[in-house]
């Protein structure tokens, strides 16, 4: 990945426009988020930890993990039955249930932001399913970005004023 990023530099930098010393901290921060992508163990445990800490938010769910049967190139866990975003979409859901998964979503994030300070940073559909139960089941913590105090505080400020 390291080599990769490398090659990348040189477009990223005539493309943004930024200072070496810019894009080398923008690059440092790709680099980081994508060896944890492939870190299962570490994986594994932010799982465990993230699901832990946001158990009692109203019609989120998590799978169960399991550390002892998973490794460096397996993770291990309960399979949950639901539909990916686009599915559930296209069963045309009412606008109350559409409202009940979106609010499920706010809480996650907002609780995740405000009181773990941290974030499931890879936030695609793919990560997200909708239960038979019309619950948000969330998958994939391989990307989890903390947000220390000089980033949070100026951003929950500049978003509360809006």
């Amino acid at each position: 990945m390291s080599s990769d990023l490398k090659m990348v530099k040189p477009f990223a930098f005539r493309l943004l426009g930024m200072s070496e010393k810019e894009l080398n901290i923008y690059i440092k921060e790709v680099e980081e988020r994508l060896l944890e992508e492939t870190d299962y163990e570490l994986e594994v445990k932010r799982s465990i930890e993230f699901s832990e800490a946001c158990r009692n938010l109203n019609n989120v769910v998590f799978p169960t993990y399991y550390p002892e049967l998973s490794g460096k190139k397996i993770i291990s866990m309960d399979w949950i039955d639901g539909l990916h975003l686009k599915e559930f979409l296209k069963t045309k859901p009412s606008q109350e249930l559409r409202n009940k998964i979106g609010q499920a979503l706010w809480d996650f994030y907002n609780f995740q932001q405000h009181e773990l300070r941290a974030v499931h940073a890879d936030p695609h559909p793919g990560n997200f399913l909708i239960t038979p139960e019309e619950n948000l089941a969330v998958i994939d913590f391989g990307c989890i970005k903390e947000m220390p105090d000089d980033f949070y505080y100026p951003f929950s400020h500049s978003y509360l004023r809006m």
